[in-house]
């Protein structure tokens, strides 16, 4: 007889609102949600995702890595005078108890010089680093998303 059923277990986590994060079995307080990256048609893509600092002390990322472009960076779209701009942001702080989204029109990780084109159902590997918490590893699955009013990442000539 079973002591123990696997759906127990998804349904003990659903029910008491532990958060489905990668990063949580690594002990980091660096917890994330709503990870994704979008289908590219080009040699860029864009990944998106939230990241929670659950910890008492702020902490901020300081790079991102993918070996699945040649190179990775976190960037952040402004709007000034009617005009769309994206910077590289060289980190981001996050304050204990509080979460940062990157999302369409914000920041995002940018995937650069893709070795490939990334397909909806793919996975990738995402590295972020943290000044405190040092490396987390995510797994990030392409997804297929509805576009949103912000212009694709795509088409702002990486």
């Amino acid at each position: 007889m079973r002591l123990f059923h696997p759906m127990f277990a998804i349904l003990l986590v659903l029910m008491t609102g532990a958060p489905l994060s990668q990063a949580a079995e690594t002990g980091s307080p660096i917890t994330f949600s709503d990870v994704w990256a979008r289908p590219s048609a080009t040699a860029t893509g864009a990944v998106y995702l939230t990241m929670t600092n659950e910890g008492e002390s702020d902490d901020a990322l300081v790079s991102v890595a993918s070996d699945v472009a040649a190179k990775t960076e976190v960037h952040e779209m402004t709007m000034t005078d009617m005009v769309m701009r994206m910077r590289k942001a060289d980190s981001v702080a996050l304050p204990a108890g509080q979460s940062v989204a990157f999302a369409p029109g914000g920041y995002h990780v940018m995937l650069i010089g893709l070795k490939h084109a990334l397909a909806a159902g793919d996975d990738l590997s995402l590295t972020l680093r943290f000044e405190k918490a040092g490396e987390i590893v995510l797994t990030v699955p392409v997804e297929d998303r509805s576009p949103s009013k912000m212009p694709s990442m795509e088409h702002m000539g990486h």
